[in-house]
């Protein structure tokens, strides 16, 4: 029985649903090992597989447990399939060289790394199971050719002449640190030229990234560097930024020559019809209320116990005069 199997770059499977019968008459020759005796000679071995991939794209295999099969890619490396166990609507069975263990349902197709280079060498496909032997048909995968990674490529620096050398530096300060949505962020940036170029052109790109990584601002100039060269560079954050916390990079370009630095700010939510000002100081706000308010409640106390006191004496004083009157 045949009937054709295709498998795409991707590695999917497809079967097609007709069979075709074939009956092919043929008598294996034996396996052969000739060689010489002591006066010398040739040796020739004929190898047999149960399956020899480099004639065919797929071979059906039927095993009862405790059966061995050979197969080849490459018509040289031997694997071997091992049935471990077949029971009504499974299959377990160990490829190897490298040992590689499978359970299939019926109907399941599965696939395998057999030298462990990250693709998938075959697949196989448990077809059914009859009277304790199981049909399996394995596919050998076509492989995506190998593209080699490009060469580096080196710059060419003039006999004498030193490389060119970059560093950039990134500080905020602590105000700009903090800010609400649609604020600006003020930063101050260092360029050093430690190389011995002279004065050169470097490009300048300057990213604002929210907590999941993405760009919200992004934008470039270009700056003139001898040695050393400062500047400040002002950011306006979007109205509709997310609370979080944000990284602005700061990235210089010479050439192939590039050197980054970057920096965090915070961006917190603003609370309505509160002063921006307060929102900022939240903290020095909340501690200057409650000391205030732990004053007042001391000078609340202290004269409700200076009028206590008061009403005190002007009782007792009554109480003197009451008693004086009783007397006479």
């Amino acid at each position: 029985t045949w009937y054709v199997t295709c498998t795409d770059l991707a590695n999917n499977i497809a079967r097609s649903a007709a069979t075709r019968a074939l009956t092919v008459s043929y008598t294996a020759p034996a396996d052969t090992t000739t060689g010489g005796g002591g006066g010398g000679g040739g040796a020739t071995v004929t190898k047999k597989f149960d399956a020899d991939f480099t004639q065919y794209v797929s071979v059906e295999l039927t095993m009862k447990q405790g059966t061995v099969k050979t197969f080849t890619l490459d018509g040289t490396t031997t694997h071997k399939i091992t049935m471990n166990q077949v029971t009504e609507n499974t299959a377990t069975l160990t490829i190897t060289s490298q040992p590689v263990n499978v359970t299939l349902s019926i109907g399941q197709t599965k696939k395998a790394d057999l030298n462990q280079d990250g693709s998938d060498d075959i697949s196989v496909q448990l077809q059914g199971i009859s009277q304790g032997a199981a049909t399996i048909v394995i596919t050998a995968l076509p492989q995506l050719p190998s593209i080699p990674a490009p060469e580096a490529i080196s710059p060419v620096i003039e006999k004498g002449k030193q490389a060119p050398l970059f560093d950039v530096k990134i500080s905020i300060p602590d105000k700009y640190k903090t800010v609400f949505p649609g604020e600006d962020i003020l930063a101050e940036i260092t360029l050093i030229n430690v190389g011995a170029t002279g004065k050169v052109d470097v490009e300048l790109t300057y990213t604002l990234t929210n907590p999941q990584g993405l760009t919200v601002e992004n934008h470039t100039d270009t700056r003139a560097v001898e040695t050393t060269t400062g500047l400040t560079k002002i950011f306006t954050t979007p109205e509709n930024a997310q609370p979080g916390q944000y990284t602005l990079t700061t990235q210089l370009k010479y050439q192939q020559y590039t050197a980054k630095t970057t920096a965090t700010i915070t961006i917190k939510k603003k609370i309505p019809y509160l002063p921006v000002f307060i929102q900022k100081h939240l903290k020095e706000t909340t501690i200057t209320l409650a000391i205030l308010l732990a004053i007042t409640a001391i000078l609340l106390y202290l004269k409700l116990k200076k009028k206590e006191e008061k009403d005190k004496t002007k009782l007792e004083a009554r109480l003197r005069k009451l008693e004086k009157k009783t007397r006479r």
